[in-house]
């Protein structure tokens, strides 16, 4: 199990080293890319739902509410702020999805704790 482990890490840092110069030349013009509503909204959309199905397979294990409900809190102001941002003229800056992304890693934190407490126990 380990040695998967560091296998899948040096692999990762391969990659990354790899495309991270890529990106470094690269993100400005994802910026552009970024500023048109509907691929903003797809990213919403895949985000939360991809978000959903982790949390929920969590769920299938620990049983324990407390990481979906941040979770859709997350998701929540997360589309709050897409919404404001787009349907308002109001500029709340990205305070909504700071705090959606903290609650959304709180989520994610939660969820794979549970989960490893679980496989403690048995």
């Amino acid at each position: 199990m380990k040695q998967t482990v560091v296998q899948f890490a040096s692999f990762a840092c391969a990659i990354h080293c790899l495309i991270l110069p890529l990106l470094v030349v690269f993100i400005p013009y994802l910026g552009l890319f970024t500023e048109n509503p509907l691929i903003e909204l797809i990213l919403l959309i895949t985000s939360i739902a991809c978000g959903s199905w982790v949390i929920y397979s969590g769920y299938c294990v620990h049983k324990r509410l407390s990481g979906g409900v941040l979770f859709v809190c997350g998701g929540a102001f997360w589309t709050v702020h897409v919404a404001v941002e787009h349907l308002t003229r109001l500029h709340l800056g990205n305070v909504l999805m700071i705090v959606g992304t903290c609650c959304v890693l709180g989520a994610y934190y939660i969820n794979t704790r549970s989960i490893r407490s679980c496989s403690h126990s048995k």
